[in-house]
């Protein structure tokens, strides 16, 4: 690839100091969820506008509901949703451009009226539908669906003004490479990304004074600023003369949930890469990708609040049973409140049954609990092997902190052969990049009880990072059900 070259800074990026930028506290709207709700408006226009005719139909002429009708209509809503989806309509982009949206509508809903009639005349089963009906309902359902993709339509045009399904993006490297990479962003008609500001160690490097490009500091900065949610991708616009500057970015925030972009040059085999794409006509190598982003995210969040619901509302008895055991067995609180490192190495407070002497416990965990613990009431003792003491978790679960299945948070001073673990470990952080977990997959894997060595941290950390880089619910739900099981066959839970 040739060289980027220099660019200059008065028309390009000046475009950025004209635009409002996205609260930094505000996360984008996804792309795919917010295609979602389209493809959900499509359905319940046509689904309605079928029952509605029919209904309206039935009090003019007196006849008899037919529940085919309600089939039927839920039938075309689908298509039209799949004929919609292969012609790409439901991309965002596409939302916007009225030659798309007049095309699609027409040609999406007559091929799905044509193939219901289709189906009807194959089943014969044509003449138990109203011809009435179904003319009254081609021409409301044509008509709801314009209104309804219209108005959701320009809901998307204003977001797309507001920027709000733009990914939060920082360019580091303030040189000749990042300010190009700013120029061709601003002129993009892509408005994937919104540039938020240049990170670089050298804040000498242009002119700030005279630029309109914001600076938001140095690498700690940076850090700082993921941390806090405010950057979703990072462009490392770095030349590869300066490959140690790059391995100490990519290391620094490599194990954060964020996506990292790195501009390339022709000898790009020195790093690992996930795959390559175009970014305002410049291509970009993936290093890192956020983990559980989008569609995914949205499925093990919408998990969490149904299984934790029903898990909640089962076990009400069973939680309001060991409270009083608790009370009646020692002194102090049902409930042990504890600080743990959670998403993004943020700090929550867990919940458990207080399975300890109040004047024993120790809330940083410097000391493990190990087999026969003398610290360990008598109830405590039962409730550790069979789990139980982990039940207030859920409550962690629906408030956000926590998910069913991930990696199990631990404690702030926590370690292991008598190291912190963010230094037992080089991966460690890592775990981090997804919500913690009631249980996980090195817990059912024989992962439980005392990590005591540099060894057994090691391997929870490798189970760890292979739950997260092959998430599924598939893989969630069978590490529930073996979590269920080993409530009552595993030695390692004391």
């Amino acid at each position: 690839m040739a060289p980027l070259g220099a660019a200059t800074l008065s028309t390009d990026t000046e475009k950025f100091a004209s635009t409002d930028f996205i609260e930094l506290d505000r996360n984008p709207l996804s792309v795919d969820l917010w295609a979602g709700l389209g493809k959900l408006i499509d359905l319940i226009a046509i689904f309605a506008s079928g029952v509605v005719v029919h209904l309206l139909l039935l009090g003019i002429r007196g006849g008899v509901l037919q529940h085919e009708i309600f089939a039927v209509s839920f039938l075309a809503g689908v298509l039209i949703v799949l004929t919609s989806m292969r012609s790409k309509y439901y991309r965002p982009d596409n939302f916007l451009s009225a030659q798309i949206f007049a095309k699609d509508t027409l040609v999406s809903w007559s091929m799905t009226f044509a193939i219901i009639l289709g189906i009807a005349f194959a089943l014969k089963i044509s003449a138990e539908f109203s011809r009435i009906w179904a003319t009254t309902w081609f021409l409301v359902g044509g008509v709801g669906l314009v209104g309804a993709r219209a108005m959701f339509k320009l809901k998307t045009a204003k977001l797309f003004q507001r920027g709000r399904f733009a990914t939060r993006a920082v360019i580091y490297g303030a040189d000749e490479r990042g300010e190009k990479l700013a120029g061709l962003l601003a002129n993009s008609r892509e408005n994937a990304v919104h540039f938020i500001g240049f990170a670089d160690e050298r804040d000498g490097r242009f002119e700030l004074q005279k630029s309109s490009i914001p600076y938001i500091g140095n690498l700690e900065d940076l850090v700082r600023m993921v941390r806090d949610n405010q950057v979703d991708q990072v462009y490392v616009a770095l030349p590869w003369t300066a490959i140690d500057r790059i391995n100490d970015v990519i290391k620094a925030i490599s194990e954060m949930p964020i996506s990292i972009r790195l501009l390339p040059n022709p000898n790009t085999a020195i790093l690992p890469h996930t795959g390559l794409s175009m970014v305002a006509g410049l291509p970009t190598l993936h290093l890192f990708d956020r983990p559980l982003s989008d569609w995914s995210n949205f499925q093990k969040r919408a998990e969490d609040l149904i299984l934790a619901a029903i898990a909640m509302l089962f076990s009400a008895p069973l939680l309001a049973l060991i409270a009083i055991v608790i009370k009646l067995d020692s002194k102090g609180p049902v409930i042990f409140r504890q600080p743990r490192h959670g998403f993004n190495d943020r700090v929550f407070t867990a919940y458990k049954f207080r399975t300890m002497y109040v004047d024993q416990t120790c809330v940083g965990a410097e000391t493990q609990t190990s087999r026969g613990d003398p610290r360990v009431t008598r109830v405590g003792r039962w409730l550790r092997k069979t789990s139980l003491d982990e039940l207030p978790q859920l409550f962690n679960v629906l408030q956000g902190n926590m998910s069913l299945v991930g990696p199990r948070p631990h404690p702030l001073r926590m370690l292991a052969g008598g190291i912190e673990l963010k230094d037992a470990v080089e991966k460690y952080a890592a775990r981090h990049r997804v919500l913690p977990g009631i249980t996980g997959w090195a817990q059912v894997n024989g992962l439980r009880g005392e990590a005591s060595s540099i060894e057994k941290i090691n391997k929870r950390v490798e189970f760890d990072l292979h739950y997260i880089d092959n998430w599924s619910l598939w893989l969630d739900c069978k590490i529930i059900c073996k979590t269920v099981l080993l409530v009552w066959v595993d030695r390692n839970a004391y």
